[in-house]
């Protein structure tokens, strides 16, 4: 419940409320998960209100979305970032630095700062983001080739997403890239019944500065409303010459009749970025911090698009039938020097590329038991090219990429306390490659079955188990052997797809003040396409198999409440992660420090590259007042090998962060607009060398006795020192 834009606590168990008010006409604004929010007048001494809320067509009810998350009781590792959790932490920061309020997740910016834009990145269990299934409002937000997500490409995606669901491990099956590591559902604002028009602006260190503007049109007579918002942000970056400008426009439009409904929805983004994909020696970080190896000539300019049509209907209140169709497209360019240090030769590289898809999605439900049932097809081709400075075109190259897959999920309450889950996927997909070289098409096909069981022991506490398996195919960079363009042909079966069997146990227990998750995890690898700490000239990591790997870990999510101002949360994730053999390639040296050709080194029962085994967060949340609200929060994270060959060198240090946030409701004040200041300061402590993560180059170097001795050259990408962001938002 909410008074004039300022918190005014919650109602009780059975719905009833009050809240202190001076005299006069107040705007008051009801907030349930899962519900429309109702905003009216009143005034203290009014007769008692009856508040009705209505049902939101959102994650609760639509088919699309909610046949691909997992519900609220079903046995998986499961974090929940409410829409009211979402606007209380964003402050313009980029989405990976958002998710690591969730456990397991570390992220990190090539521009060294969390807000104003930028190339940002995480791991959820030490595995990259690029093996983290990705959705938004049920579109796969991965690229097909490669399995990533660009989140410059689409600045202030904080800003337009309402929800948010990431599930830790194999979890269920989705669309788009496997759920191998994880999954994240995103989902964007929806129309809202009410009109109102907000706008935010913001601007903090190095240049950093963001706008935003968003309309709701407010739900007709007709059951139409639709909702428009359109942002721009920049930041010059904390390291030399990184800054980046992003234009976004994210929309939405429904129709809401008696048993049927249509939603379109989607973005559109642009950035422009100096590049700084490069990390840096702790040599020269320790005299420069700031330090970009890139020149400033070399820079980018990509946009992506993504739009998606859906209608559903509701034949009988036991049955939702629903089809979405998507187009996703991304196109642009980077340009860098083929010898930076004598700025020579500035080649243009770039892509353009689009998907296409079709999901046809089905929940039934009975008295005991619901399914949830898919099949999802996707079309996906993109022109790879470059230029030289001169003009003249250097190659250009297609890759084409199919998949097909079906999903059936099934859960059953077996007795009154027992809910049983059943989940199979089958899944295939295509690759083909058209340039220079004739190379046959190749193809995967994957079974992904996975079993669970919850038991509630009492009311507010459950335990759950389950086992999954699921498999991965190679992407294109594995495929071409890092490559952007073949001279030559290659064995595009030399990288072998990977599987991973996971085993969960949890237990989840809420009450009145305290809630808390807990799990063991056992992540068992075979074949697993790791990174070897190499990248290649475009900056992509240099991946390939290795026999057998492992996570296994503990994961906590708490939260406390042990007054009504105050607010605790907590998570942790204690990992041990290991691979068991491992075999590479080493460059070696001679005494005098000139090329002596290569030789292989095995090492065994060695961590894998950037899978920190201690990730803690906390957060301390404070309302000293009914519109103030302050948050302290910290982070601490182990240090992680660089590479997987167990070098104590190559290894980034392990690292703590602090940051506050302050958020003031100024609606006493100025009654017009619900106007809201936030504070954010990040690296509250002004801690160095927090560098949390990075690549190396090992090598071999023969000593005066002639034994090669294996060490390297480290690799760090900074993060800033303290700096801060001040932003208001104001509603009508």
């Amino acid at each position: 419940v909410r008074v004039d834009g300022a918190a005014a606590g919650q109602s009780a168990a059975d719905g009833t409320f009050a809240a202190a008010a001076s005299p006069g006409l107040h705007r008051l604004e009801v907030r349930l998960e899962g519900y429309q929010p109702r905003r009216l007048d009143a005034a203290p001494g009014d007769a008692a209100l009856e508040i009705v809320l209505e049902p939101a067509v959102g994650f609760a009810s639509e088919v699309v979305v909610a046949a691909l998350r997992a519900a609220e009781d079903a046995p998986f590792a499961v974090s929940e970032l409410t829409a009211e959790a979402i606007e209380q932490a964003d402050y313009g920061q980029e989405m990976p630095y958002l998710l690591a309020r969730t456990p397991g997740v570390v992220a990190y910016s090539e521009t060294g700062l969390q807000a104003g834009g930028g190339y940002s990145y995480f791991s959820l269990r030490g595995l990259p983001q690029g093996r983290v299934g990705m959705t938004f409002d049920g579109v796969p937000l991965n690229d097909p080739e490669e399995s990533a997500v660009y989140f410059a490409n689409f600045g202030d995606f904080t800003g337009a997403i309402s929800a948010i669901q990431v599930q830790r491990g194999v979890g269920t099956s989705s669309v788009g890239a496997p759920s191998y590591g994880g999954a994240i559902h995103f989902e964007s604002h929806l129309p809202a019944d009410e009109r109102e028009l907000s706008a935010e602006v913001a601007g903090g260190a190095w240049g950093t500065a963001r706008g935003a503007l968003e309309w709701q049109s407010g739900r007709s007579p007709g059951g139409f409303a639709g909702w428009l918002r359109t942002s721009y942000q920049q930041t010059d970056g904390w390291r030399d010459h990184s800054g980046i400008e992003q234009r976004s426009l994210y929309f939405g439009a429904d129709w809401r009749g008696h048993s049927t409904w249509a939603r379109i929805g989607g973005f559109s983004g642009r950035e422009q970025t100096e590049l700084a994909f490069y990390a840096v020696e702790p040599e020269v970080l320790a005299t420069d911090p700031r330090a970009n190896p890139m020149q400033p000539d070399e820079t980018d300019d990509f946009g992506q698009d993504l739009v998606y049509l859906r209608v559903g209907r509701q034949v009988s209140p036991a049955l939702d039938l629903a089809a979405q169709v998507y187009y996703s497209g991304a196109q642009g360019s980077l340009e860098l020097f083929d010898d930076p240090a004598a700025r020579q030769g500035l080649t243009e590289y770039g892509i353009d590329g689009q998907a296409t898809g079709l999901l046809l999605t089905a929940r039934a439900r009975g008295g005991r038991w619901s399914l949830d049932a898919g099949v999802h097809g996707s079309d996906f081709e993109r022109e790879h090219y470059a230029f030289a400075e001169s003009g003249e075109r250097l190659y250009s190259n297609t890759g084409h990429k199919d998949e097909a897959s079906a999903f059936v999920k099934l859960a059953f309450d077996a007795a009154s306390r027992w809910r049983l889950f059943g989940d199979l996927q089958l899944r295939r997909a295509e690759f083909r490659y058209d340039g220079a070289v004739d190379l046959e098409p190749v193809d995967w096909s994957f079974v992904n079955p996975r079993l669970g069981v919850r038991l509630a022991i009492r009311d507010g506490l459950a335990l759950r188990a389950s086992v999954g398996r699921s498999g991965r195919e190679p992407a294109r960079n594995d495929l071409l052997e890092g490559q952007d363009d073949l001279g030559a042909p290659v064995n595009l079966e030399r990288v072998r797809p990977e599987e991973v069997v996971d085993y969960e146990l949890g237990l989840d227990w809420s009450g009145e003040r305290f809630e808390l998750a807990a799990g063991l995890y056992a992540m068992e690898f075979e074949d697993e396409i790791a990174a070897t700490g190499e990248q290649s000239e475009l900056g992509y990591a240099i991946r390939r198999n290795l026999p057998e790997s492992s996570r296994r870990g503990l994961e906590l999510e708490a939260t406390w409440r042990p007054a009504e101002r105050w607010q605790l949360s907590a998570t942790a994730n204690l990992a041990r992660n290991r691979i068991a053999v491992w075999r590479q390639a080493i460059d070696v040296y001679d005494a005098a420090g000139e090329w002596a050709g290569t030789q292989l080194v095995t090492v065994r029962d060695v961590e894998p590259a950037l899978s920190p085994e201690r990730i803690f967060g906390a957060a301390l949340e404070w309302r000293p007042r009914r519109d103030l609200r302050l948050e302290l929060a910290g982070k601490y994270v182990s240090g992680a090998q660089l590479d997987n060959l167990g070098l104590a060198e190559l290894a980034t240090p392990s690292w703590e962060w602090f940051g506050l946030a302050a958020e003031w409701d100024l609606a006493a004040l100025v009654r017009t607009g619900s106007p809201r200041l936030r504070l954010q300061v990040n690296n509250l402590l002004d801690a160095d060398q927090v560098w949390p993560s990075g690549y190396s180059y090992p090598f071999l170097l023969s000593g005066a006795g002639g034994t090669p001795r294996l060490t390297g050259t480290p690799y760090f990408y900074p993060l800033a020192g303290r700096h801060a962001v001040v932003g208001l938002a104001v509603s009508f």
